[in-house]
């Protein structure tokens, strides 16, 4: 966790997993600014990360918290200031393993499996179908439901899973079992592609911020100092030597030479 501390506020940054979408990341930013003490919220969903400045009595513990509430999992940002990923094969972000052995991916499977045991219960057992049906879409509807509760108690009452939810119960409520729990494990399998889909996203665009030099060869006093690129300042002289990476934006004053342009194109 980094936090950096003046007079006030504090700034703390978050890793968070889960969030895939536009709307997830607003369900997140109305939750945490509903916090006293949190003045400004940042949510970038390209790198799953969550900078919030707060008055520096406010714990951090608070934060991650209410985000959690939410159903994302939520840790502290890297010493450095900068959200790593901790990707698996293709998996969502800060899952520290394969995609399919996320809490996501299981409560997918979860409710495929309880689906498949009530088909195979309503044929076997023809008046038992209705409750196995209603069994197979708890389990996957019941986290649904809670998240749906979480996000309104937040401050984001039409959620897509309050929406989710209500279409579910009424389904029920006209007696079709079978077609609520068969939508909520195609819900499922939709959330958990768009996560594989994010994360693999995320690691594209990690791979591409790692090309980025972390040090800068700066010309200062007749010579020359190596110092981190983030401390670059506007009109510092870089020096880049043949084979380097630029590691910052700028214009060339002096000298010709080929050029690694992958940091910008990604190649």
């Amino acid at each position: 966790m980094e936090r950096f501390v003046g007079n006030s506020p504090t700034e703390t940054r978050y890793l968070v997993s889960g969030m895939d979408c536009a709307s997830c990341a607003a369900k997140i930013e109305t939750a945490v600014r509903r916090i006293d003490g949190v003045e400004d919220v940042s949510v970038s969903i390209a790198s799953g990360s969550l900078t919030v400045r707060h008055a520096d009595a406010l714990s951090t513990e608070v934060i991650a918290s209410q985000v959690s509430r939410l159903g994302y999992g939520v840790k502290p940002a890297g010493n450095d200031g900068k959200a790593r990923l901790e990707e698996g094969h293709s998996g969502e972000a800060g899952t520290g393993g394969p995609w399919w052995r996320s809490k996501r991916a299981l409560l997918t499977i979860a409710s495929g499996v309880a689906l498949a045991v009530a088909y195979a219960i309503g044929k076997l057992v023809p008046g038992a179908e209705h409750w196995a049906f209603v069994a197979a879409l708890l389990v996957g509807l019941v986290p649904i439901a809670r998240r749906a509760v979480m996000a309104a108690l937040a401050g984001t009452p039409f959620s897509i899973e309050t929406l989710m939810t209500i279409a579910a119960v009424g389904a029920v409520l006209i007696g079709a079992t079978e077609e609520a729990a068969t939508v909520v494990l195609l819900f499922l399998i939709g959330e958990l592609l768009e996560g594989v889909a994010a994360g693999r996203a995320r690691a594209s665009i990690q791979g591409l911020a790692d090309l980025v030099p972390k040090n800068a060869l700066v010309e200062r006093d007749g010579g020359t100092a190596e110092i981190p690129a983030a401390s670059l300042a506007v009109g510092d002289l870089i020096v880049v030597r043949p084979g380097d990476r630029i590691p910052a934006d700028g214009e060339i004053v002096e000298g010709s030479s080929e050029i690694d342009e992958s940091p910008v194109t990604g190649e």
